[in-house]
């Protein structure tokens, strides 16, 4: 199974969702922001989030 970079908030995401193999695309959520996204099957480019981008968390090691 690939693991891909959340497009929202870049944690390593593996394919949660298996669907019917006659879809075209495979369906990713992510486990920490919860976002949905879609990659092509042949192409493994994005095709479409499912869910909202949001700002991820700010990381409060990195502030001042």
């Amino acid at each position: 199974m690939p693991t891909l970079p959340c497009p929202n908030c870049h944690a390593p995401t593996r394919r949660a969702m298996d669907l019917s193999e006659q879809t075209y695309v495979n369906y990713y959520r992510c486990d920490a922001c919860k976002h949905i996204w879609t990659t092509d099957k042949q192409t493994h480019a994005l095709v479409r989030h499912v869910t909202p981008l949001t700002s991820p968390p700010s990381d409060p090691q990195s502030e001042p």
